[in-house]
């Protein structure tokens, strides 16, 4: 059963530590519930407690956004969402990794390339499109990105074609 106390206990706890905390299984049923209470009973200490629970979530928005990066870069895997949350947390990722794409896909058809002939051989390399190149050998032919381009003719390992 949730409490005024319940709700400044998890407040103070979302405040004060980096990661999720976990929350009682039906937090947002039985939060409902006592909300409903509260509101027939006590105003005052009704909005009182609606703008802790505000509080409670925009902590915890903010660590799941903050997590959804480091789950894409495979670097973190969320733990203590509410049913409701790993929704929005899906959502969260899903519309990052559309963004990063359709970006990338711009930057990418911006991205000038040169057919090259490579003079050295040369390690492979990210290019500045985000993509693998090599490695090369010298006498290889490929094409990179111009401002790779750039770099590598000036170090005298490559020679456009």
């Amino acid at each position: 059963m949730i409490t005024f106390e319940t709700i400044r206990m998890i407040q103070r706890q979302e405040k004060n530590s980096d990661h999720l905390n976990k929350l009682p299984d039906n937090f947002i049923e039985d939060l409902k519930d006592y909300l409903e209470n509260k509101k027939k009973i006590n105003k005052r200490e009704y909005n009182k407690i609606l703008i802790i629970i505000e509080k409670i979530f925009e902590y915890r928005l903010k660590k799941m956004i903050a997590l959804s990066f480091l789950s894409i870069k495979g670097l973190s895997n969320p733990n203590n969402l509410l049913s409701e949350e790993k929704i929005l947390f899906n959502n969260i990722i899903k519309n990052i990794k559309e963004f990063e794409k359709a970006f990338m896909d711009k930057e990418i058809k911006k991205t000038d390339m040169k057919s090259i002939l490579f003079l050295k051989d040369i390690e492979a390399f990210v290019g500045i499109d985000l993509k693998n190149y090599g490695p090369f050998i010298s006498g290889d032919i490929s094409t990179i990105p111009e401002e790779n381009y750039e770099i590598l003719l000036k170090k005298g390992v490559i020679r456009e074609i």
